[in-house]
């Protein structure tokens, strides 16, 4: 396993832990994990739990230094997206359906009721309120426009299609886009 010299710029911690996990062709601890992408113990040792509840990694029984080995059991391009509970992060997937149905509209105007309805299913419920604020980070970074002819909507622009994964809203009160691993947008008090 080769060393993270440096933190590419935009990627969460999950991100560069997810991607150290899946390049390992062998058993590995939380140790080289923390030595191969310098992250934060404790941020390694939570997103194991999540891990290890997802059923993303198991542990081997056996230790190496006094550390227990753990070995990955399920993988996929993406970091997962969990949950303290293993279970996949709702609000992510919120995202996904939302910019999925932005997509496919293909310039046609929307509104947030409109939106929520179209992008909600069965599994992932989507309530006005989340869909007008991915509409305002959205429309803030540059990614939509208002509508002029119809009140309170909105268009894609298409020269925003960075690519099939949803820019999301962090606590952080940002708009990280992971086609381009580049934070998009960030205003003070957005999400409060």
């Amino acid at each position: 396993m080769g060393k993270l010299e440096t933190k590419p710029k935009g990627y969460s911690s999950e991100i560069i832990i997810w991607n150290a996990i899946k390049n390992t062709q062998k058993a590995f601890s939380m140790k080289d994990i923390e030595d191969n992408t310098r992250q934060d113990r404790i941020v390694i040792r939570e997103y194991f739990k999540k891990l290890l509840k997802a059923g993303f990694i198991a542990q081997t029984g056996e230790t190496f230094k006094r550390k227990k080995l753990y070995v990955l059991t399920k993988t996929q391009d993406e970091a997962p997206k969990l949950q303290c509970t293993g279970e996949t992060c709702r609000q992510s997937l919120s995202f996904d359906h939302m910019w999925r149905t932005i997509k496919m509209n293909k310039g046609s105007a929307f509104t947030a009721k409109e939106l929520a309805i179209l992008a909600s299913t069965d599994e992932v419920k989507i309530s006005i309120n989340l869909a007008a604020r991915y509409i305002t980070a959205l429309k803030m970074a540059g990614y939509i426009k208002n509508c002029p002819r119809k009140k309170n909507a909105f268009r894609f622009l298409s020269s925003k299609n960075t690519g099939p994964k949803a820019p999301t809203i962090k606590i952080t009160r940002t708009l990280f886009d992971p086609n381009t691993n580049q934070k998009i947008w960030e205003k003070e008090g957005y999400l409060s």
